[in-house]
């Protein structure tokens, strides 16, 4: 039931800008990903039925998780999308697939304040993710490596 609200409810208001393409492989995502030693981590499953889930998240000083989210990559009516809930949001955000390559995928939700966009893309055995407003300027990029 709370997977039905975090998709739906999600979806409400976010205007798809295109279509990227019609069945995108996002397997170059696939598996768990580390940074700063260890203390930032990103999992993301394998093809689910058309369904990908991914968890990040980002321990504090005393070990404890000061930040973490739950995300989904799903195929809807109006094309690709990815959707996350944050603790600090509690609120589902869209960002709709706007571009889609061999190794990359950018999600943008203009509406949003922050961010706006989200650029994952591969670069040998990283995975890399910009996190922006929509120029670009404005936000960080994750390097994540594959956990130990």
């Amino acid at each position: 039931m709370l997977a039905t609200f975090f998709l739906t409810a999600s979806l409400a208001s976010v205007a798809f800008v295109t279509s990227a393409a019609p069945n995108p492989d996002f397997s170059w995502m696939e598996g768990c990903w580390q940074a700063d030693e260890g203390r930032t981590k990103e999992v993301w499953s394998e093809d689910f039925g058309g369904v990908r889930f991914g968890y990040a998240a980002t321990l504090n000083e005393e070990g404890k998780a000061g930040f973490y989210e739950q995300m989904v990559i799903y195929e809807t009516e109006q094309g690709w999308a990815f959707t996350a809930l944050t603790r600090a949001n509690g609120v589902p955000v869209t960002f709709p697939l706007t571009r889609v390559g061999d190794t990359d995928a950018t999600f943008e939700n203009p509406d949003h304040d922050f961010p706006q966009k989200i650029y994952y893309y591969r670069v040998e055995a990283q995975l890399h993710a910009d996190v922006t407003d929509l120029s670009g300027d404005n936000g960080f990029t994750a390097k994540l490596v594959p956990c130990r």
